[in-house]
């Protein structure tokens, strides 16, 4: 047998395992890097939903509650408080709700002298995925605190006394939980 009549009857075995060796290090690698980039494509989405459910939705509260100046009404899942946003003897009305349905709502109204509404001036969703005050989790949105931080856990009557307040907010998105919270010092009281 000659040398090019064994070339003729194809591939020896080493070539072979040579190729598959070869082949099997590219679909490693290759299956590595697309892994990389499938995690990172999750963690960038969970990084966006809570920035949209969960950051957005805080630091609105927190910039509003830090201009209040009035409680009006406070409980677990819903409150009301007056600002003069511009100081301009112009008063707001801002009215923060989370509901059993999962919505998170600001709305707020310019006022008249007699403090009544006059028009609707913010009309926001920030969320339509909070849990706070659904079955099963009933977490409060707000936790009230007077100036020594003592908890306030009936404000009926003691809405003067609100210095702090801790808000908690929880989403739930695609079977998954997100929570962040934000605790607010009133500094116009």
């Amino acid at each position: 047998m000659t040398i090019r009549d064994r070339r003729d009857k194809g591939f020896t075995l080493t070539e072979l395992v040579i190729v598959v060796a070869l082949l099997s290090i590219i679909l490693g690698i290759t299956y590595t890097g697309l892994n990389v980039v499938t995690k990172a494509a999750e963690v960038s989405q969970r990084q966006a939903i809570f920035a949209d459910e969960v950051g957005a939705p805080l630091l609105g509260m927190e910039e509003v509650l830090q201009q209040a100046f009035a409680f009006e009404a406070a409980d677990a899942y819903t409150l009301t408080v007056r600002t003069d946003a511009d100081n301009n003897n112009l008063v707001e009305r801002h009215t923060i709700t989370a509901t059993a349905a999962g919505v998170l709502t600001h709305k707020a109204w310019k006022t008249n002298s007699l403090m009544q509404n006059t028009t609707l001036w913010i009309d926001t969703t920030w969320s339509r995925n909070n849990v706070n005050a659904k079955a099963g989790v009933a977490e409060p949105l707000f936790y009230y605190y007077d100036d020594a931080h003592i908890r306030i856990t009936n404000t009926a009557g003691k809405l003067d006394l609100i210095k702090t307040i801790d808000v908690v907010d929880i989403v739930e998105v695609n079977g998954k939980r997100y929570r962040g919270t934000r605790t607010i010092v009133l500094r116009n009281r």
